[in-house]
């Protein structure tokens, strides 16, 4: 390696780090946060965890010509407000590519299948409208082209695929056991390299930072509204998270001492 790459790297890491400081500090101390030693500790360790989904986000799992899914939210790297009930698939594809999720439906109470842009929901394929083998087997298409079958219409872009599970018991649904691949010519994924490791470091940070500031002044915009459900969304959002065939209600709680 040149002298040159290992300092490249070395920035790239210090970068990194530093703007991790950055974001830990501007987030766990703004002005509405509380501050208590309970939230101070409890913020820090929220941001911690933001590097996992981060790095997955951006970097681990980003690459659509090597589609994974993966957990997009767990209870140890989330986002915002998960439902309790749902289990969240996702991954990064290629609008004008061609792919095919398959597996087993399982017996989990209600699914859909979606397709994501940066800005909106696109198509989607929910609850009793997901054809289903007689075994249980599911196969749904995301391309631009119509497929028989399962099919969700794609654009050129990048592009995300979103699987949701919503539960009603737990201990006795079984829940989906699924795959996805590339349809098209095969190849090894490009082994890492200083400009690999360089832009995800970047790009991991970049989005970080972008994702936790939108959650917390989402949450203040319901600040002045306290202990009441709110529905709707602030105004300078896309949009989005209405969609999917939700009703979303938003409540910013302020709970006196014991």
């Amino acid at each position: 390696m040149s002298t040159s790459d290992d300092q490249r790297l070395q920035t790239a890491w210090a970068d990194f780090c530093e703007r991790l400081r950055e974001a830990g500090d501007r987030l766990v101390f703004r002005e509405t946060a509380p501050d208590t030693a309970q939230d101070r500790a409890a913020g820090y360790q929220y941001v911690a965890r933001y590097i996992t989904k981060a790095m997955q986000q951006n970097w681990e799992f980003a690459d659509p010509m090597f589609p994974q899914l993966w957990h997009l939210q767990t209870p140890i790297h989330k986002s915002f407000g998960d439902n309790p009930d749902c289990n969240y698939l996702t991954a990064a594809i290629d609008g004008a590519q061609t792919y095919r999720v398959v597996g087993n439906r399982g017996t989990v109470k209600w699914v859909s299948f979606a397709a994501a842009s940066e800005s909106a929901i696109g198509s989607a394929i929910n609850g009793d409208d997901l054809q289903v083998e007689w075994d249980g087997g599911v196969e749904v298409w995301f391309s631009p082209e119509q497929h028989t079958g399962n099919w969700i219409k794609t654009i050129p872009g990048p592009q995300t695929v979103v699987i949701r599970q919503f539960f009603g018991q737990w201990d006795t649904e079984e829940p989906m056991r699924l795959r996805i691949e590339r349809v098209g010519p095969l190849a090894a994924p490009p082994p890492p390299s200083p400009d690999n490791v360089i832009q995800g470091l970047r790009t991991s940070m970049d989005w970080l930072i972008e994702d936790s500031t939108r959650w917390a002044d989402w949450i203040d915009f319901y600040r002045d509204r306290p202990n009441q459900f709110v529905t709707g969304m602030p105004g300078w959002t896309d949009g989005g998270e209405n969609s999917l065939g939700r009703l979303l209600h938003f409540c910013y709680f302020h709970i006196a001492p014991d």
